[in-house]
Parts: C-alpha cells; sequence; structure tokens
C-alpha cells in the first residue's frame, strides 16, 4: 500500500486529530516538558460531517528524580 494511499484511508475514517509539533524535555534532577498544539474534531451525527474549527491546546509535566538531558519532538494523536 501507498503512502498516499494510505493517508487517503486514514484521513476518510479519522473522527479527530491532536498535533503538537514541538514538545520540548530538559532535566536535571528536576525536568519538565512543554508543548503547544491544535487539536480538531469531525462534526455531524456519528462524527461524518466536516472538520470542526480548531482548539489550540498546551501540553506541559514535571518529575523529579535521577534524571539528566533534554529532547525535543513532534506529537500526532489520532482516533479512527
Amino acid at each position: 500500500m501507498s503512502r498516499t494511499t494510505c493517508r487517503r484511508a486514514y484521513s476518510t475514517r479519522q473522527i479527530a486529530g491532536v498535533v503538537f509539533p514541538s514538545v520540548v524535555k530538559a532535566a536535571f534532577l528536576v525536568g519538565g516538558s512543554y508543548g503547544r498544539g491544535a487539536m480538531t474534531c469531525r462534526q455531524g451525527e456519528n462524527f461524518q460531517g466536516p472538520w470542526g474549527a480548531p482548539t489550540m491546546m498546551a501540553l506541559e509535566g514535571g518529575s523529579f528524580g535521577f534524571q539528566i538531558g533534554g529532547t525535543g519532538n513532534g506529537i500526532l494523536f489520532c482516533w479512527l
């Protein structure tokens, strides 16, 4: 199955999605993470209608313990 076919199959069945294009995590004994993104859902009966307006979201977290380092990545959640 090609990538285009796979993308098209998922986009027709998908009912919601959240995208965090940049999530940054850093720690030195105490750590934290932060990212901003958008969420959108399909409207209508049984979520078969058009896509709704996006909602802006923030992803935040903290931790403590033996840790050191940092990373940055993106996150994509899809609900089928």
